[in-house]
C-alpha cells in the first residue's frame, strides 16, 4: 500500500514587516463586480498579479458628478482613472469634435499615470456615477506591493536548501521568476512518471507526497 507523508516543505513567509496599506473603499457586490469586469483588459493594469488587482478594485473611490459637470479639463494634468459605472459624459476633442462615454467606459489612464495634459475635456452629460484610482494609490500597489512581495520570496528561497548556495543576486533572479501558483485542496499537483517542468516552493498550506 501506497504510504502518506506530509511533505517537508511547507514554509511560512513573515507578515510581520510594515507593509504598504492601500485604502479599502466599501462597496455593493455589483459595483466590485463592474469594475473587476471593466479593468480587465485595460493595459494600465494587465501586468498586475490576481492580489493586486484586488486591492485596485477595493482602493477605487465613488464620485458623482451632475449634468455639466467638468470632470477632466483640457490642457489639465489629472491625477485620476475613472470608469464609468452610470450616466454618459461627453468628450470634447481639441478638433472640436464630440463623441459619448457610457456603461463601462473609462479613461484618464494615460494623465494619471504619465502626467501629461490632457488633450480633451470630458464632461458629464446626465448625472453619472464613477469609480476613480489616484495616482499614488496605483503607484503604491503597484511598485510598493512588487517590491514588497519580492523582499519576502528572497526571503523564502534563503530557507530552501536546494538553493543555499547560490549567491543573493542569483537569488534575487529566481525570486523575479517566481509566480503565484494555486491549486486547491486534494489537487495533484504532480504525478509519479511525469516530466516536471516546474519547480515547486510551498508558501502556505502543506503538501502531501505519497510513495
Amino acid at each position: 500500500p501506497r504510504q502518506r507523508r506530509k511533505a517537508e516543505v511547507g514554509l511560512q513567509m513573515d507578515d510581520d514587516d510594515e507593509e504598504f496599506q492601500p485604502p479599502v473603499v466599501p462597496k455593493n457586490a455589483k459595483s466590485r463586480e463592474f469594475i473587476r469586469q471593466a479593468v480587465r483588459h485595460e493595459d494600465l493594469f494587465a501586468h498586475l498579479q490576481p492580489e493586486q488587482c484586488k486591492m485596485i478594485v477595493a482602493a477605487m473611490s465613488r464620485a458623482e458628478y451632475s449634468e455639466g459637470d467638468t470632470i477632466i479639463k483640457k490642457d489639465d494634468i489629472t491625477s485620476y482613472f475613472y470608469v464609468l459605472e452610470a450616466g454618459q459624459c461627453t468628450v470634447e476633442t481639441s478638433d472640436g469634435d464630440v463623441f459619448v462615454l457610457a456603461h463601462g467606459s473609462s479613461f484618464g489612464e494615460s494623465s494619471m499615470l504619465q502626467q501629461q495634459i490632457s488633450p480633451r475635456t470630458i464632461r458629464a452629460r446626465t448625472k453619472c456615477l464613477l469609480w476613480r484610482l489616484e495616482r499614488s494609490v496605483y503607484l503604491g500597489i503597484v511598485v510598493r506591493t512588487t517590491a514588497q512581495r519580492k523582499a519576502k520570496y528572497e526571503k523564502l528561497l534563503s530557507g530552501v536548501s536546494l538553493l543555499r548556495s547560490i549567491t543573493p543576486s542569483e537569488r534575487a533572479l529566481v525570486a523575479d521568476a517566481l509566480k503565484p501558483y494555486h491549486v486547491r485542496a486534494d489537487e495533484v499537483v504532480m504525478r509519479i512518471g511525469e516530466k516536471g517542468d516546474y519547480f515547486y516552493i510551498v508558501v502556505k498550506g502543506t503538501m502531501v507526497v505519497m510513495d
